[in-house]
């Protein structure tokens, strides 16, 4: 049932009803837990929500980190995926003259989403794949004269340490997978790069909210056209709409089966502040740990160390990874990947940061354990220290 990948680009994609795998085909995991899907979806279909409906023929499935530490796969209709596509494109004005660059992969929703993008207004489609170049990226944008693409804040960060100008032809820089601090923006506009926040989650099929163009930073956001959203009693947002996945399951490494789950809300770990229709984002529920009798949101600092790290030129080079710690309940260790660096970042950290609220020890490691999209991954909130690893200078 499961069909070899199709390309999001032609006509022949979105005219089939064949069901698809997307999936990091570098993350051992994931791949398990597609050959799992793709064996589920062959020999026993399921049917449409708990009432037993349609089956699911048709779908395209994406994998993403679910909370129970299992890999999650989101499958969504064709329907839905256009419908999420032609709302970004509505929102931000692309019509068939535009030239859409795909930088990001194809099994991440946000590189599939620029190609649905790219197909559904009719526009040019360029792509760039293999290893993330700023100088590369510049270079194909100059030479193809793109208009649109998407990208994440780190790779923003390398655009603006290697000080490289926007070319004319730029119209957007759609800048996901991440926070996009006002530090980062500024200084990617003072270049001429005509970055724009936006959320989104693979949940979701792609973006919610963009940050419309009168708005100074990416602090507040607009939610699209096709979704509505209301905030539970803990203030974490949730989704209603169209293009909510259809089926949603967790595999499980021990039935290799997918755990299917009814979809009729999306209910994600960010908590928002929904005024009408605009989004300012608080944290998320799931990152919160209290050290010294006092509560701290890790989302929130992780967004302080990217400003400290950009203050350093560092930027996708440290991480904090928060412990459990007998006396303090717990504690906050950066990891990097020089010594030096991670002592110069960690320093102008804590400056800026309450005694309860600061990082108390640097350590190296040999791999920070970046995600398809190249940057470091969050640490998980209540990790303990890894066997055979060490702090290698003095607590700070």
């Amino acid at each position: 049932m499961a069909a070899p990948v199709l390309d999001p680009g032609q006509s022949r994609f979105w005219e089939s009803r064949e069901s698809v795998v997307l999936y990091n085909p570098r993350d051992a995991t994931t791949t398990s837990a597609a050959a799992a899907l793709r064996s589920a979806l062959d020999l026993a279909p399921v049917a449409n929500g708990a009432d037993g409906g349609e089956t699911d023929e048709g779908l395209i499935y994406f994998f993403t980190s679910g909370s129970s530490g299992h890999p999650t796969c989101a499958g969504f209709t064709r329907a839905a995926l256009t419908l999420s596509a032609r709302a970004v494109n509505a929102f931000l004005g692309v019509t068939a003259d535009d030239t859409w660059l795909r930088v990001l992969p194809r099994f991440h929703v946000g590189g599939f989403g620029v190609e649905a993008r790219a197909w559904a207004a009719s526009a040019r489609l360029v792509t760039m794949d293999g290893r993330w170049d700023p100088r590369d990226f510049y270079r194909l944008c100059a030479d193809q004269a793109v208009t649109r693409v998407s990208l994440v804040p780190t790779q923003v960060f390398d655009l603006v340490h290697a000080a490289l100008t926007c070319p004319p032809s730029m119209r957007s820089v759609l800048v996901g997978g991440g926070s996009l601090r006002p530090s980062l923006q500024a200084a990617a506009t003072a270049l001429g790069w005509p970055v724009r926040a936006s959320y989104g989650l693979t949940e979701a099929a792609s973006t919610v909210a963009i940050q419309a163009a009168d708005e100074p930073d990416g602090s507040r956001l607009t939610l699209l056209s096709h979704w509505t959203a209301q905030t539970d009693a803990q203030g974490r947002l949730v989704l209603h709409g169209p293009a909510l996945p259809t089926r949603l399951g967790t595999i499980s490494s021990l039935t290799e089966q997918p755990l299917w789950h009814p979809v009729s809300a999306l209910h994600t770990s960010d908590r928002a502040h929904l005024d009408e229709r605009t989004l300012t984002f608080l944290g998320r529920a799931d990152r919160i740990v209290k050290r010294l009798g006092e509560l701290i949101d890790l989302s929130l600092l992780d967004d302080q160390l990217a400003d400290a790290a950009l203050a350093t030129g560092l930027t996708g080079r440290v991480r904090l990874r928060c412990e459990e710690d007998p006396r303090d309940q717990h504690r906050l260790v950066l990891e990097c990947l020089q010594q030096a660096e991670g002592e110069a970042v960690a320093s102008h950290f804590n400056t800026t940061q309450p005694a309860f609220a600061r990082i108390t020890a640097v350590r190296v490691v040999r791999d920070l354990q970046l995600s398809p999209l190249g940057k470091p991954l969050p640490a998980a909130p209540l990790s303990r220290p890894v066997a055979g690893l060490h702090d290698t200078s003095p607590e700070l």
